[in-house]
């Protein structure tokens, strides 16, 4: 089973994600192109019609890095809400959506929002290191 997840392929490329990789990195195959390695560094030829393709969609997912706690709250209590609505009207998914970041839709919502903010707010500060680590390589943040 492959755990390649393909943001963008072609004919001679393939832009992708590791699934169980947690760092959001981008890997990219490109096959019949020129490159140059050495101990340091590598270099690769990448044509423009695949770096168009790239920029467009290789982009970091980090739409909780600009959440204050308030608004990180809103959403969870939100989410969890879904749940519980779902859960009550017999939605057999309803019983698996979520279970990681907030646990068993059964337990009272007070613990699953308690889980759901420890779990988006360490999810927050992942991608805020990555958005600094973008600010810091010359790039130009979220959105940019």
């Amino acid at each position: 089973m492959s755990t390649k997840s393909t943001l963008a392929s072609g004919k001679n490329f393939h832009l992708f994600r590791e699934c169980f990789e947690h760092d959001q990195s981008v890997y990219l195959r490109l096959e019949e192109v020129e490159f140059e390695a050495t101990a340091g560094s590598v270099e690769v030829r990448i044509p423009i019609e695949i770096w168009e393709v790239i920029r467009h969609k290789g982009g970091a997912d980090l739409d909780l890095a600009g959440l204050g706690d308030v608004e990180l709250r809103r959403k969870v209590e939100r989410e969890v809400d879904g749940r519980i609505r779902a859960l009550k009207k017999g939605d057999r998914f309803a019983s698996i959506a979520g279970l990681i970041p907030y646990g068993d839709p059964k337990s009272p919502k007070h613990e699953q929002v308690d889980r759901g903010m420890s779990h988006y707010a360490e999810e927050r500060e992942r991608q805020r290191g990555i958005e600094k680590a973008i600010r810091d390589n010359g790039g130009g943040g979220a959105g940019a």
